[in-house]
């Protein structure tokens, strides 16, 4: 079991609180979340998604793109495969694995830019 420090749990909440602010507005913006090498990035963004995710009140449905360069999103979709390998929370998938070319709530699609 993965133990999350404060300061992941600090910044997974006002990650999800930005997030589902932005997702109550009509304007289309960014937010980009960002954490110094080694605080554990993938493991906090892995639970926010899932957090994000579970047990929505207003009903909206979810699907993430997670790229990253060179072949780092093989191992970023590595990490949470296993992260999710329990609860089977959120799917992880490649463009070879989407039915009929399309992105289903609940999963995350990994690629490279």
């Amino acid at each position: 079991m993965i133990e999350i420090k404060d300061y992941q749990e600090k910044a997974i909440l006002k990650l999800k609180e930005q997030i589902n602010e932005l997702l109550n507005r009509e304007s289309r913006e960014t937010l980009v979340f960002k954490s110094p090498t080694g605080s554990g990035k993938t493991l906090m963004v892995a639970e926010f998604i899932k957090r994000l995710v579970d047990r929505r009140d207003d009903g909206k449905q979810i699907a993430f793109i997670w790229t990253a360069p060179r072949q780092l999103h093989t191992q970023s979709k590595e990490k949470l495969d296993k992260y999710y390998s329990t609860t089977r929370a959120i799917e992880c998938k490649y463009f070879e694995d989407l039915t009929n070319n399309r992105l289903e709530p609940d999963e995350t699609l990994f690629c490279i830019y």
